[in-house]
C-alpha cells in the first residue's frame, strides 16, 4: 500500500518542510490534533500575521531602511529617500524614465485615465477609454470610471470577420474567448471615425486604450506579441494613449520569452502590482516619463492615496520585488520562467488523464502564462462535496477558491490556479493523482444525481 501523497512530498522536500517553509500546507484543526494539508492552489507562503510582521522588520533592514517616509517624500531624491530609491530601482528594470509607488491598483490606474483624458489642463469633451470586455475595470470596480472618473467606457469587440471558431463556448462567453488582438481595434477606430466624421480617433472623445497582460479573466491569455506592437503604432497614429494593466506583468515577460522593458517599451503609461505575483501585502507602481508621474503625484493626493507613511506596504513590495525579480537568479526558489514551464509540464500530465477531461475543462487548452483557468462541468456543491472526499483521502485541497458561472449548459463553476514558489514545490505526480481522484469523485456524483 503506498503511502499517502503528503508523505510521498515530505520524502521529496525535507528541505522545504523542515524550514517550515510550508505554505504549500495549510493546518486544519481537528480537536487536538493537526493534520497538514497540500494545498495545491495557493501559490505563496503563508504566514500568521505576527510572522508577516517580523518579516516587514528584517526586511527593513536588509533593504537599509532607517528612516519613515513622510507623504511620499516626493521633494526628496533618491539618495535622501528609501522610497524614491525603490521608485528608481523598479523604473530602471522596467527602463521607464520614472516611477510611481501607489497603495492600490485600483487607485493607480484610475490616475492614469484622468491624466490621459487631460491635454494640456484641458479634459477633453466626453472622454472615453476602450477595453477589453473582461478588463478588471468592468467586472470589479463598481463603475468606479464612470462615478469618480466621468467616463464612458468602450469595449473593444471581436472583428466580425474573424471566424468563430476557438473563440467563444457557447455555454460560457468567456471559456475559449480570445485576447484583443489588432484587427479588433483597428475596427474599432474604423467604426468611431465613420460615426463622428473625425480625422483621427482622438478627436472622438477617445483617449486612452487599456491592454492587460496577460488577460486575468481569460485564464492567463497573452495578446500575440506582433499585435501589442501594431496597436501601439496605430494608437500613436490616432492620437490616443496607450496604457499597460500589468498586474500579472511578470508572468506576461515569462509567457513571452521578453525582459520586462521589452515587454512595457510600446507603452505610454504602465500599471504593475507586486501582490500577485510576487506575494506582497499590498501596493501599486505606475511607470513613464517624468511628466506622466509628475501629474500622477498630484492626482495621488486628490484620491486621497498620498498616506502619511507608506512604510509597511512599500516595504514589503521592495522586498518581493528584490526577491523575485531583481536577486531572483541568486536565490533558491523559482523564477519566473521555472513557474510558466511547471505549469505546462502540470497540465500536460492533467490533458493526458481521460477522466480530467470528461470533468474539467481547460482554458486555454494550452498555458500561455503560469497561470490557469478550470471550469467544471458539474455544480458547486458537487465540487466542494468533490474537493473535500479528496482532501480526507489523500491530504491534499486540489482548490480553496471557486465560484459559480453564468452558464447555458453543463459548466456550473470555476477556479483559477497560478503557480508559485509555494506549490511550485510540489512535485508533479501529486496534481495528478489529486486531481484524478477529484475528477472520479465528481464522475461518481454526478451519476448518484442523475440516478435520483
Amino acid at each position: 500500500m503506498r503511502s499517502p501523497p503528503f508523505f510521498r512530498a515530505l520524502e521529496v522536500l525535507p528541505h522545504a518542510i523542515f524550514l517550515g517553509c510550508a505554505s504549500m500546507v495549510s493546518g486544519l484543526q481537528h480537536g487536538t490534533s493537526t493534520t497538514k494539508i497540500i494545498d495545491l492552489q495557493y501559490p505563496h507562503h503563508k504566514q500568521a500575521p505576527d510572522k508577516i510582521l517580523e518579516s516587514l522588520a528584517e526586511t527593513a533592514r536588509s533593504l537599509d531602511i532607517e528612516s519613515i517616509d513622510v507623504y511620499g517624500d516626493f521633494e526628496a531624491s533618491p539618495s535622501e529617500s528609501w522610497l524614491r530609491k525603490f521608485e528608481l530601482e523598479v523604473c530602471s528594470v522596467f527602463g521607464k524614465e520614472d516611477a510611481l509607488f501607489l497603495p492600490s491598483g485600483t487607485m493607480a490606474q484610475s490616475i492614469a485615465l484622468k491624466i490621459h483624458a487631460s491635454r494640456g489642463n484641458q479634459v477633453v469633451e466626453g472622454n472615453a477609454f476602450a477595453c477589453h470586455e473582461t478588463s478588471h475595470l468592468l467586472l470589479w470596480e463598481e463603475e468606479s470610471y464612470e462615478y469618480l472618473l466621468n467616463m464612458d467606457a468602450f469595449v473593444v469587440e471581436r472583428h466580425p470577420d474573424i471566424s468563430k471558431e476557438g473563440t467563444k463556448n457557447e455555454e460560457n462567453k468567456h471559456v475559449h474567448s480570445l485576447p484583443m488582438a489588432f484587427s479588433d481595434v483597428h475596427h474599432m477606430f474604423e467604426l468611431l471615425r465613420e460615426e463622428s466624421g473625425c480625422k483621427i480617433v482622438s478627436e472622438t472623445g477617445l483617449t486612452t486604450l487599456i491592454l492587460e497582460l496577460p488577460h486575468r479573466e481569460l485564464g492567463g491569455k497573452l495578446t500575440a506579441w506582433e499585435d501589442v506592437e501594431a496597436i501601439g503604432e496605430l494608437c500613436r497614429r490616432e492620437g490616443v494613449a496607450y496604457h499597460l494593466d500589468g498586474a500579472r506583468i511578470f508572468e506576461a515577460a515569462a509567457g513571452y520569452g521578453k525582459s520586462l522593458s521589452e515587454v512595457v517599451a510600446p507603452f505610454d503609461s504602465v500599471y504593475i502590482s507586486f501582490y500577485k505575483g510576487l506575494g506582497a501585502i499590498s501596493g501599486a507602481m505606475l511607470l513613464g516619463k517624468k511628466s506622466f508621474c509628475e501629474d500622477a503625484r498630484i492626482w495621488l493626493s486628490r484620491f486621497g492615496g498620498n498616506l502619511y507613511s507608506l512604510l509597511p506596504y512599500a516595504v514589503s513590495c521592495w522586498g518581493a520585488f528584490r526577491k523575485h525579480v531583481v536577486e531572483c537568479e541568486l536565490r533558491e526558489g523559482m523564477t519566473f520562467e521555472d513557474k510558466f514551464v511547471k505549469m505546462r509540464n502540470i497540465m500536460s500530465l492533467l490533458a493526458s488523464d481521460e477522466i480530467i477531461a470528461e470533468s474539467i475543462v481547460f482554458d486555454p487548452p494550452v498555458p500561455q502564462t503560469s497561470m490557469i483557468h478550470f471550469y467544471f462541468l458539474a455544480s458547486l456543491d458537487q465540487c466542494k462535496t468533490a474537493r473535500d472526499a479528496v482532501e480526507l483521502e489523500l491530504g491534499v485541497k486540489v482548490f480553496s477558491r471557486i465560484r459559480e458561472v453564468e452558464s447555458s449548459g453543463s459548466i456550473g463553476c470555476k477556479t483559477e490556479w497560478a503557480i508559485g514558489d509555494s506549490n511550485g514545490a510540489i512535485p508533479d505526480e501529486i496534481f495528478l493523482e489529486a486531481w484524478s481522484a477529484f475528477a472520479r469523485k465528481l464522475q461518481e456524483l454526478r451519476e448518484q444525481d442523475n440516478d435520483s
